[in-house]
C-alpha cells in the first residue's frame, strides 16, 4: 500500500512544527498562581482545557472502536462511550454556568 505524498510531507515537517510550538510556550513561572488564589478566569481556562482534552479522547475512542459505541469488546478498565460523553456534558455545564 502506497503512502499518500501529502501524509509523507506532513510527517516530515511535524518535528519542526512541534519544536516551533514548544519554543512559543511561556516558561512555567508565567503560570504560577497569584497570591490571591485562583481567579474565575483561571478556573474557566482549566475547565476549557479539560473539556478539549476529553473531546480529543472521545474522538480517539471512536477512531479506535471504528465508530461503534458497542460496549461488548471493551475491557472493564476502559471508560465507556457513555462515560466519556457524560464527562463532556458535565464539563460543558460547568463552563456555561460558571
Amino acid at each position: 500500500m502506497a503512502i499518500d505524498p501529502a501524509l509523507s510531507h506532513d510527517l516530515t515537517i511535524l518535528p519542526d512544527s512541534l519544536n516551533s510550538a514548544i519554543d512559543c510556550i511561556p516558561s512555567i513561572e508565567a503560570f504560577a498562581p497569584s497570591d490571591d488564589g485562583l481567579s474565575l478566569l483561571d478556573t474557566k481556562n482549566e475547565l476549557l482545557l479539560s473539556y478539549l482534552q476529553n473531546l480529543v479522547f472521545l474522538i480517539l475512542f471512536k477512531l479506535r472502536s471504528g465508530g461503534s459505541t458497542n460496549e461488548a469488546h471493551h475491557s472493564a478498565t476502559e471508560p465507556s462511550h457513555d462515560d466519556i460523553v457524560q464527562n463532556l456534558v458535565s464539563l460543558r455545564l460547568y463552563l456555561e454556568k460558571g
